[in-house]
């Protein structure tokens, strides 16, 4: 009887550890990309229009120069909201180039 409950509860949650497996760097993307939205939204749209940079292709290295450029602005001209991180920035960059394929 043991055995047979043991061997249930293996045909039960092996498959559901191995979905969840599976499914886990999927969902990391999205919820990365879906952040880095959110922070591209409401901390870029502080001195621009978020449309701006939605019209530009470039590639990770150019976005990193350029979300790095920003954050250096918004640091001096609006002091109480505080910096980027560099972990916020690497979100949205990520945003931008998954939103915005870069040109070949």
């Amino acid at each position: 009887m043991r055995k047979i409950l043991t061997g249930l509860i293996a045909l039960i949650f092996i498959p559901a550890f191995v979905i969840a497996q599976t499914d886990s760097p999927k969902a990391d993307k999205q919820l990365s990309l879906t952040k880095g939205k959110e922070l591209f939204e409401t901390k870029c749209s502080i001195c621009h229009s978020t449309e701006k940079p939605l019209n530009k292709n470039y590639t990770q290295q150019r976005w990193n120069k350029v979300v790095s450029k920003m954050a250096e602005k918004m640091k001096h001209k609006h002091k109480r909201l505080g910096e980027l991180t560099d972990e916020e920035k690497g979100l949205i960059v990520n945003y931008l180039v998954n939103a915005i394929p870069p040109k070949k």
